[in-house]
């Protein structure tokens, strides 16, 4: 019987330490310009953010006690913090709970914004990467836990003729079927594209996406917003202003909200409807992966939900037992050891040692 090879399929999984990587490889030494970290969110944010809403963040902080939040002395993280809303939010469901847990949902959206949006348009370390492992004839799959749409402008960056039709909006992200769009006058992505759309680079975005929206038409949405189906919109541009809010659809307005799983304990409860289409997704593609590269992901220990996703995943694909690590924490290499219980690592410190190694 003749042996049939199995097709190449690298399976990349991005995690927040590669958004900071990007980041720094455009502006090493700025570093009010980077991504916050869940440790040093709320140590940054106030660079960015001031007016009422960091206000009322921080308001409600004092109250719960966490009075030095957002100036640097206070050593809660924004997963700890936003634990405690969630849990107050679900504990006694009264407006003022509810109201905290979304306005900090809110501030660490348009953080994320402020300090990714300026990178549109850039060619970075993100693009080398996908193109280096589609030049080598893979298919290429991204799992990422990110929010941002650092992944998508490399995609936007890539030539078509070297890589391929590597994606459109429409298709990239797993989704059932077609989305509605919301705009702005600003520059937008390829929506749709001619064809071709199994070759493709798949971006499956696990705990949402900055441009994944849903409207409400209150100011705030009910606690249990990811319960029941809501229609989701997908925001087309390439740049989402910081503070938008609102849109007006059908002569009425409407306050839209960022589909994402922010860092918090209960993720589980969050991830259904259109989000567990997308796990199923990933899960089908680290299935079939002949190599996985993991990339500024360190296995957070909050998130059990993940950490047991990626081990059943070594469980049933050899492949992922001979993980490609990039990061400059140790820390991650011990976790990943624990979940993935590997045979080898091949452990590069930054991204621009992965990029110079001539190996496969």
């Amino acid at each position: 019987m003749q042996n049939v090879e199995t097709p190449a399929h690298t399976v990349l999984i991005v995690g927040a330490g590669a958004s900071v990587a990007e980041a720094m490889g455009y502006r090493p030494s700025r570093n009010r310009d980077h991504p916050p970290l869940d440790a040093n969110f709320f140590e940054r944010v106030d660079r960015h953010q001031d007016g009422p809403l960091l206000r009322r963040v921080q308001d409600r902080a004092a109250d719960l006690g966490y009075p030095d939040i957002g100036d640097g002395a206070s050593s809660i993280s924004l997963e700890q913090y936003l634990g405690r809303l969630f849990f107050e939010m679900h504990n006694k469901k009264n407006e003022l709970n509810v109201n905290s847990y979304f306005d900090l949902v809110r501030l660490y959206t348009n953080e994320l914004l402020t300090t990714t949006n300026w990178m549109a348009g850039r060619r970075g370390s993100m693009k080398k990467v996908l193109e280096r492992e589609r030049q080598n004839g893979a298919k290429v799959t991204v799992i990422t836990f990110n929010h941002d749409l650092l992944i998508e402008y490399a995609l936007s960056q890539m030539s078509a003729r070297r890589c391929g039709n590597v994606w459109c909006l429409r298709h990239c992200y797993g989704f059932r079927g077609p989305l509605e769009t919301c705009s702005s006058e600003l520059e937008t992505f390829d929506y749709d594209c001619p064809g071709g759309s199994e070759d493709h680079i798949q971006v499956l975005k696990l705990h949402g996406s900055a441009n994944w929206v849903f409207r409400t038409r209150g100011r705030y949405p009910t606690p249990d917003f990811a319960r029941r189906p809501r229609t989701l919109l997908l925001w087309t541009n390439e740049v989402i202003p910081a503070g938008i809010d609102r849109i007006t659809s059908k002569s009425r307005d409407w306050y839209l909200w960022p589909l994402v799983v922010p860092p918090i304990y209960e993720k589980q409860g969050l991830i259904r409807n259109e989000l567990e289409s997308v796990w199923n997704k990933a899960a089908s593609a680290l299935r079939s992966a002949t190599r996985a590269i993991f990339w500024g992901y360190s296995f957070p220990r909050a998130d059990l939900h993940a950490r047991y996703f990626f081990q059943a995943a070594a469980q049933d694909n050899i492949a992922l037992r001979r993980p490609v690590l990039i990061n400059p924490d140790p820390v991650s290499h011990a976790e990943m050891c624990q979940i993935l219980n590997p045979g080898k690592v091949t452990h590069f410190q930054d991204v621009k040692d992965y990029l110079s190694d001539g190996s496969d």
